[in-house]
């Protein structure tokens, strides 16, 4: 899936950007404690929010990866702390590939 744009941006410049850009374009605007990221996404394809969400979540994983790798004893610790970013994760996950089989179904003609 490609995206028209995804990009990070300062927190200062969010105004900016959005005043700039045509607001009939459809974008979704993910905030960060550093900075914030703005996906412009074609709007035609169902998954591209459960994708974004799903991207600008990796960085639980990651932490909780790194944190099994150096400090063990934090895992768990980690895992409640974020246990509904997780559980998000989980169902966007399982809608996209709800969604992948619905248009594998279609495009194979075995789904009327």
């Amino acid at each position: 899936m490609e995206y028209d744009r995804f990009t990070h941006y300062p927190l200062s410049e969010l105004d900016n950007i959005l005043n700039w850009w045509n607001t009939n374009k459809e974008y979704v605007v993910y905030k960060h404690p550093d900075y914030i990221d703005i996906a412009f996404r074609p709007v035609d394809d169902p998954k591209t929010p459960a994708l974004l969400f799903l991207k600008n979540t990796d960085w639980v994983i990651i932490k909780i990866y790194e944190a099994s790798l150096l400090h063990p004893d934090e895992v768990d610790s980690l895992k409640n702390q974020y246990a509904e970013i997780l559980q998000k994760r989980e169902e966007a996950r399982q809608k996209i590939n709800e969604l992948e089989e619905l248009i594998e179904e279609i495009e194979n003609g075995t789904k009327n």
